[in-house]
C-alpha cells in the first residue's frame, strides 16, 4: 500500500474555476506511514479510514519510491 500527499489531477470548480493539481512531496510505503503519518488506530472499523483527516490519500499502488525508506510503492 502507498499514501501520498497532493492530488492526480486538477477539476473544474463552478465558482473558482480550473483547480489546478498540487504537487505530490511525500510518498510512503506501508511501514514508513505509520512513523511519518499520524494514521488513526487499527481497531474496529476503522481500518480504511486511518488516513481521513490527514492530507494523505492511500492507493494499492503508486509508482514511486518511498520517501524515508526508498521502497518501491
Amino acid at each position: 500500500m502507498s499514501y501520498f500527499n497532493g492530488t492526480l489531477h486538477g477539476w473544474n470548480d463552478p465558482v473558482r474555476g480550473y483547480i489546478p493539481p498540487q504537487k505530490t512531496t511525500h510518498v510512503y510505503c506501508d511501514t514508513c506511514a505509520e512513523s511519518e503519518i499520524p494514521l488513526a488506530p487499527a481497531t474496529g472499523g476503522n481500518k480504511g479510514r486511518r488516513h481521513w483527516n490527514t492530507g494523505f490519500k492511500w492507493a494499492p499502488f503508486y509508482g514511486a519510491f518511498c520517501t524515508k525508506c526508498g521502497a518501491k510503492t
